[in-house]
C-alpha cells in the first residue's frame, strides 16, 4: 500500500493535494458548528446511581440551578448591623425582581419569620431596635426556664382584708399575702408559683381564708410580647381559684332537678364546707371590655404548707390554645412573657356585698333569656342599666364577646356572677406600684429550628465573636437545563450582581456556584487556546528551523498538522463532540506526537537526496521505508489512546477517540500532502547542496555513555532497580479524586469565592444523600422498613445532628409519627399503631398519605418526600440524609477513606420496604463513584492497552519473547511516573488518569526506535556489544532529539491557565524523559541479555543469515577513529 502511494504521489501529486483539500475544505465548513461548553453533568458517568439523582431531582421539585452570593462587611463593623442588614435586603429584593431568580434564601430569610412572630411585621417594615431585639432574641444567650418575677420580695402587709361592715378594723391574712412569684416551664407544662407568708392553715383543710367570702384566688396578670396576628392581642391572669364544690342552684337547669342536687351533695356531706381548687386563665381580647375566665382542665393546683408555696401546673398545650406558645401543625411559637403583677382577691356579690351565692346560669338558657330580654325597650333598657352599674358592661360588649368567643375560645357550659371581674376585690398586689418588667422567654423548637437555618446563613466567626464578617445568599435560579441559556442568563445575572455592589457601600457581594464556574471554565477554555497554539506553533517552528535551516523544511510539517487539526475539528461535530476543558489537550498531544512523523519524513528525504536520489526515488524510498516504522508507531500509539474508550466517564472516552483520529490524520496528511508537497517543490531542481553540516558532537557522547553502560551494566541495573522499589511504594500510595471546579485556575473570582464559602460557612457543608425508594410505598411494609431505616442511620459516623442530637433526616415517617403527635385523633380514624405509628393496614397507609398530601398543614413537607402519579397512586418516596463530612473538594487524603465509610453505613441502614426498588444516591455518593470507577477505569485502559501494544509487537517482530521485551522500559515508566506522581503531591484526576494508557502509546516508539535499532546491527554483525553499542550511541542521539521535541511541545501545557492541565503537561514531560532513560540505559542491557540466550538457544541472535562484512568492519573502524 506504501509502495502505491509513492508511486501515485511520483505520477499524480496535484490529486493527491486536491483530494486532501476538498476533504479539508469538508471539515472546515463544519467547524463553526462546534459547540464549546463544559458541563459538569457530562463529566459524570453512565451509571444507575447517577440516574437515581437525576430522578431524584426532577420527582422532588430539586431542579433548579443555585447560585451562593458571597455578602462580606465593607464599611459596616459586621454583616447583621441593621444598616448592612438593609443593604442586604434590597440587593435580594431587586435580584428577586428578574426572573432568571425564582428565590432567595438568606439571614433575611429568617429574620422576616422573626419579625412577624415577634412584632407581626415585615424585615423592611421593623425599626432598627426591632431588628437588634430579633437577633438577640434569635442568637440570645441559653435559654432561662424559670425567673422570679419580683427582684426583691413584696413586703409582709399589716392588713389585708377589711371586713364588713366598716366598724371593724382591717386584718393581716397571711395566706392571701403574696411575697414573691416564680414561672418556670419545660417541653411538657408551664408552672406558675405564688409564694405567699404562711399556708398553715391549709395543712387539714382546704377552706377559704377570708371570713364570709367563698369565692378567692391568687393571680398573675401578665402579656406575651409575641404578637404575629392581631388576635393573639390578648391580656392573660392565671389563677389558683378556690371555691365551693358545688353550686346550689343552677338557673335554666330546672327546680327538681336543682333540688335534687342540693339532696346528694348533703347527704355526701358537700353541701357546705367544701371547696375545690380549680385554675383558671382569665383573657381579655383587644377589643373587649373586660376579662373573661377560662377553666384550665390540664391544670393542677398544689399547696405546699411546708414551703409556703400554692403551686400551679398546667400543659403547655392547653395554653397554647389561648395564644401562649401557640401550636400551628409541626411547629410552636416561641413566647415572651412580660409586664407581671400578681395579687389575691375574692369574689364580692355585686348586690349587698355578699360572697358568691353559688347561683349558676346555663349559657345557652342564658344567651336565649339575654336576647330576649334585648329585644324589649322598656326592659331592655332597664336591664341594660343595671349590668353597667354592677357589672360595668353593655349589652354591645356582652354581643362582642360572645362573637369573639365563638371564633376563638370555647363558651363554658356554665356562667356565673363570679364570672364577671368587676365583682372582685383586690386584698394584695405586688409589686405595690407598676409592674414587674421581668422577661420569660419560652425559646420554642421552632425558634431552634430557625436559629439552625440562621446560622448556616453566617461566617463561622459568629459563633465566636457575635459579629460576622460574611454572610450568604442562596439563589434558587430557573435558568433552565440548557447549557447555552445557561451560560447567556448567568452572565446576565452576574452583571447585575456588579452593578449591585457598586451601588451599596456597607457590605460587598460576590457570586459562585455550578454555573458562575461553568462561564469561568468557558472563558478559561478560551483563554487556553489562545495562550496554548501560538507557544506550540513557534515552538515547533523553533525546532524545525534548527533540525533543517530551511523555511520550505520548517513550514510544510505545520501545513499538515493544520490539515490535521482541521479534520478532527470537523470529525468532533460530525460525531457531537463537544469542545471541553479536556479537549485543550488535544493540542500539545497531537503536535507533540504528530510532528515526528513530518520530521522522520523529511529527514529520510533529505538523507536520500543528499545520497544523490532523485526527487521521485527519494520520496518513494521515505515513504515505504520510513512509513512501515511510523505506521507501527502509529497503530501502537491508536491503540493506547483507544483504550480510554472502556472509561465510564464520557470526556474521557471523547479524548480516546479523538486523540486516536488525530494521530490517524496526522500520519494520513504526513505520507500524502507533505510529501506530495514537498515532490512538487523539487521535481523539477537538477542541483541539490550537498555539503554536508558540520559533525554533530552529540552522537561522540551518546557512544561514549555507551562505553560507560557496558562497563557498569550491573550498577546500572541495580540502580534502577532500586528507583524502580521506590517508585513502585509511591504508585501503591497514589490518590484518585475528582473534582470538576479544579479546571478552573484558583486564581478566578468564582473558585475565590467557592474556597471561602468553603472556610467560613461549615453548616453549609452538610450534603444531602438520597436513600430513594420506586413502587407501590403506600404500604406498611415500606413504611415500617423506613422506620427502622431511621432507627439504623442514628449511629452513622457521619450523619448530621439536629439541636437535640438526633440524627438530621428527612422522610414520610417522620411527617406520620409528627401528625400523630399533633392530633392523637389520627391514631384511631386510621387504625394507627400507637407504638410504631403506621397504620395497620396498606388501605388505610393509602387513606393516610391522601390526608397528609390535601393537609395544609402537612402538605408541601409531603409532597417533597413522595410522589403521587396522576391516577392517585404513591409510587415514590425519598429518604433524605443530611450528611456532615469534610468538603469533597478537599485534599485531605482521608477523604476517599470517609466516602468508602460512609458509603458502607447508608447500605448498610437498609431494611426491606416489600415489593419496592430501593437506591442510595446523592453527591458525595456520585463523587465516590466517580472516583472508584476512575481507578477502574485506569485499570482496564492500561490492561488493554498493555495487551494490545503487545499483540501487535509480537505480531510485527515474529518473537514472542521480544514482544515482551520492547513492552518492558514502558511498564516500569508507568511505574515510575506514578510514583514521581506521589511524591510531588499530584493525585489521579479526570485528566491524569490517562498517563497510564499515555505512557504506553507514547513511550513504546522510543523502545520501538531502540529495538529496530538493536536488531539491525545483531543481525548484519552478530556482535552483541557492537548492537548494544550502536543502539546507544547513535540511535539513542536521535531518541534524544525527538524527546526534546516532544517534551518541548507537552512543556507549553505549563502556561496553560488549567491546573489539571498543567499537571497534565509535566506529567507527560516526566513520562517522556522516563521512556527515553529506560528505553537508551535499561533496554538495550535487556536486548543484549535476550540476544545472548536467544543465540545460545538458536545458535544465531535474530535470523540465519550471513554477517554482512562491510556493515561490521563500517562500526570497528568507526570505533577505531
Amino acid at each position: 500500500m506504501l509502495k502505491g502511494l509513492g508511486n501515485l504521489i511520483e505520477k499524480r501529486p496535484w490529486l493527491v493535494i486536491t483530494f486532501v483539500l476538498i476533504i479539508t475544505i469538508g471539515f472546515a465548513i463544519l467547524i463553526p458548528s462546534i459547540e464549546m461548553k463544559t458541563d459538569y453533568k457530562e463529566f459524570m458517568p453512565e451509571d444507575e446511581t447517577i440516574e437515581a439523582y437525576f430522578r431524584v431531582m426532577e420527582t422532588f421539585g430539586q431542579t433548579q440551578i443555585v447560585m451562593f452570593l458571597y455578602v462580606e462587611n465593607e464599611q459596616a463593623d459586621n454583616t447583621i448591623t441593621p444598616q448592612a442588614l438593609r443593604e442586604q435586603y434590597y440587593i435580594e429584593k431587586e435580584l428577586s425582581k428578574l426572573p432568571e431568580v425564582e428565590e432567595a434564601l438568606s439571614i433575611i430569610t429568617v429574620l422576616e419569620q422573626v419579625c412577624f412572630i415577634e412584632f407581626g411585621k415585615t424585615f423592611e417594615n421593623s425599626s432598627d431596635e426591632e431588628i437588634i431585639t430579633a437577633l438577640n432574641d434569635l442568637f440570645g444567650e441559653e435559654e432561662i426556664t424559670t425567673i422570679k418575677i419580683f427582684p426583691e420580695d413584696d413586703t409582709n402587709e399589716e392588713i389585708n382584708y377589711k371586713r364588713y361592715p366598716r366598724i371593724f378594723k382591717g386584718k393581716a391574712i397571711d395566706e392571701i399575702d403574696i411575697k414573691n412569684c416564680e414561672i418556670g416551664y419545660n417541653n411538657e407544662v408551664m408552672t406558675f408559683t405564688f409564694e405567699v407568708y404562711d399556708l398553715s392553715k391549709f395543712e387539714s383543710d382546704l377552706k377559704s381564708p377570708i371570713p364570709l367570702m367563698n369565692t378567692v384566688e391568687w393571680y398573675l396578670d401578665f402579656e406575651n410580647m409575641l404578637k404575629p396576628d392581631e388576635r393573639l392581642d390578648i391580656d392573660y391572669r392565671i389563677s389558683a381559684h378556690l371555691e365551693p364544690k358545688h353550686t346550689l342552684w343552677e338557673i335554666g337547669k330546672g327546680p327538681l332537678k336543682n333540688l335534687i342536687s342540693i339532696l346528694q351533695n348533703f347527704r355526701n356531706r358537700e353541701l357546705i364546707n367544701s371547696f375545690k381548687k380549680e385554675a383558671y386563665l382569665w383573657v381579655k381580647m383587644a377589643d373587649q371590655p373586660a376579662y373573661f375566665p377560662l377553666t384550665l382542665n390540664s391544670a393542677e393546683i398544689n399547696f405546699n404548707t411546708n414551703e409556703n408555696l400554692i403551686e400551679l401546673t398546667v400543659s403547655r398545650e392547653e395554653l397554647g390554645q389561648y395564644g401562649i406558645a401557640t401550636r400551628f401543625g409541626f411547629y410552636e411559637l416561641p413566647a415572651k412573657l412580660t409586664n407581671f403583677v400578681a395579687g389575691t382577691r375574692y369574689y364580692k356579690n355585686p348586690f349587698g356585698s355578699l360572697p358568691w351565692l353559688r347561683v349558676s346560669a346555663n349559657t345557652t338558657f342564658l344567651l336565649k333569656r339575654l336576647e330576649k330580654i334585648n329585644s324589649r325597650p322598656v326592659i331592655g333598657k332597664i336591664a341594660g342599666r343595671l349590668l353597667e352599674k354592677y357589672g360595668n358592661i353593655t349589652w354591645e360588649d356582652f354581643d362582642l364577646i360572645f362573637q369573639n368567643f365563638d371564633e376563638n375560645i370555647p363558651i363554658p357550659d356554665q356562667i356565673a356572677l363570679k364570672e364577671l371581674d368587676e365583682s372582685w376585690i383586690n386584698t394584695d398586689i405586688a409589686p405595690d406600684s407598676g409592674n414587674s418588667n421581668e422577661i420569660l422567654f419560652i425559646k420554642t423548637s421552632l425558634l431552634d429550628e430557625v436559629r439552625i437555618n440562621a446560622l448556616s446563613f453566617l461566617s463561622k466567626d459568629f459563633t465566636e465573636t457575635g459579629r460576622p464578617h460574611a454572610s450568604i445568599i442562596i439563589l434558587n435560579l430557573n435558568i433552565g437545563w440548557d447549557y447555552q441559556d445557561q451560560v447567556a442568563m448567568t452572565k446576565l445575572l452576574l452583571d447585575e450582581i456588579k452593578n449591585l455592589d457598586a451601588k451599596y457601600n456597607q457590605i460587598s457581594v460576590e457570586a459562585t456556584g455550578d454555573s458562575v464556574i461553568s462561564v469561568e471554565m468557558n472563558e478559561v477554555t478560551t483563554e487556553s487556546n489562545t495562550i496554548i497554539m501560538p507557544l506550540i506553533f513557534v515552538v515547533i517552528l523553533a525546532v524545525l528551523f534548527i533540525s533543517f535551516r530551511k523555511i520550505s523544511y520548517t513550514i510544510l510539517p505545520l501545513i499538515a498538522l493544520l490539515v490535521s487539526i482541521i479534520w478532527l475539528f470537523g470529525t468532533m461535530v460530525l460525531l457531537g463532540i463537544s469542545f471541553t476543558v479536556m479537549s485543550v489537550a488535544l493540542f500539545p498531544l497531537l503536535m507533540g506526537l504528530g510532528v515526528d512523523y513530518s520530521v522522520h519524513l523529511s529527514h529520510n528525504y533529505r538523507i536520500e537526496i543528499l545520497k544523490g536520489r532523485t526527487p521521485a526515488q527519494a520520496i518513494k524510498i521515505s515513504i515505504r521505508e520510513i512509513g512501515t516504522a511510523m505506521f507501527l508507531a502509529m497503530l501502537t500509539t491508536v491503540i493506547a489512546f483507544l483504550s480510554f474508550l472502556s472509561a465510564s466517564l464520557a470526556p474521557l472516552r471523547d479524548l480516546g477517540l479523538l486523540l486516536a483520529l488525530g494521530i490517524i490524520y496526522t500520519f494520513i496528511t504526513a505520507i500524502t500532502l507533505q510529501a506530495a508537497i514537498r515532490y512538487i517543490l523539487d521535481r523539477n531542481k537538477t542541483k541539490f547542496e550537498r555539503t554536508k553540516k558540520q559533525t554533530f558532537k552529540l552522537n561522540e557522547i551518546m557512544e561514549k555513555i555507551a562505553e560507560k553502560i557496558l562497563s557498569h551494566q550491573k550498577k546500572i541495573l541495580a540502580i534502577l532497580l532500586i528507583v524502580t522499589l521506590v517508585a513502585a511504594f509511591g504508585a501503591t500510595q497514589i490518590e484518585t479524586g475528582f473534582n470538576w471546579e479544579s479546571f478552573v485556575p484558583e486564581g478566578k473570582p468564582s473558585i475565590v469565592v467557592y474556597h471561602k464559602l468553603e472556610d467560613n460557612f461549615p453548616f453549609v457543608g452538610q450534603d444531602q444523600e438520597f436513600i430513594l425508594l420506586e413502587g407501590n410505598i403506600a404500604t406498611v411494609d415500606a413504611l415500617e422498613g423506613i422506620r427502622k431505616t431511621h432507627e439504623n442511620i442514628e449511629d452513622d459516623t457521619f450523619v448530621g445532628r439536629n439541636a437535640d442530637g438526633s440524627s438530621k433526616t428527612e422522610s414520610i415517617y417522620l411527617i406520620v409519627k409528627q401528625a400523630v403527635k399533633n392530633n392523637i385523633s389520627l391514631i384511631e380514624e386510621f387504625n394507627i399503631n400507637e407504638n410504631t405509628k403506621i397504620p395497620r393496614t396498606d388501605a388505610e397507609v393509602k387513606r393516610l398519605y391522601d390526608f397528609l398530601w390535601d393537609s395544609t398543614e402537612y402538605g408541601l413537607l409531603t409532597q417533597f418526600l413522595i410522589s403521587r402519579s396522576e391516577n392517585g397512586k404513591y409510587d415514590s418516596a425519598m429518604i433524605r440524609v443530611y450528611i456532615n463530612i469534610v468538603s469533597a473538594t478537599s485534599e485531605d487524603i482521608d477523604l476517599q477513606e470517609d466516602l468508602k465509610l460512609m458509603d458502607k453505613e447508608l447500605h448498610d441502614n437498609l431494611e426491606d420496604y416489600g415489593d419496592v426498588d430501593v437506591i442510595i444516591t446523592g453527591p458525595l455518593l456520585i463523587t465516590h463513584k466517580i472516583t472508584s470507577q476512575l481507578t477502574d477505569s485506569q485499570i482496564i485502559s492500561t490492561f488493554f492497552a498493555f495487551v494490545l501494544a503487545t499483540i501487535a509487537l509480537i505480531i510485527a517482530y515474529r518473537r514472542l519473547t521480544l514482544g515482551f521485551i520492547v513492552i518492558i522500559p514502558v511498564l516500569i515508566s508507568i511505574v515510575w511516573i506514578l510514583g514521581t506522581m506521589y511524591f510531588i503531591g499530584y493525585s489521579l484526576n479526570i485528566l491524569t488518569i490517562t498517563v497510564t494508557s499515555l505512557t504506553i502509546g507514547v513511550g513504546i516508539d522510543y523502545a520501538i526506535h531502540a529495538t529496530e535499532r538493536f536488531k539491525l546491527v545483531a543481525d548484519k554483525t552478530g556482535d552483541i556489544t557492537a548492537a548494544l553499542t550502536e543502539t546507544i550511541g547513535k540511535t539513542g542521539g536521535a531518541l534524544l532529539i525527538a524527546a526534546l521535541t516532544t517534551t518541548l511541545g507537552f512543556g507549553m501545557l505549563v502556561f496553560v491557565p488549567i491546573p489539571p492541565e498543567a499537571q497534565f503537561g509535566v506529567i507527560m514531560v516526566m513520562t517522556i524523559a522516563y521512556a527515553f532513560i529506560l528505553s537508551v540505559l535499561f533496554l538495550p542491557l535487556i536486548l543484549a541479555r535476550w540476544a545472548k540466550w536467544s543465540k545460545k538457544r538458536k545458535g544465531y541472535i535474530i535470523s540465519s543469515k550471513p554477517i554482512d562484512e562491510d556493515y561490521y568492519n563500517n562500526i570497528n573502524l568507526k570505533k577505531k577513529k
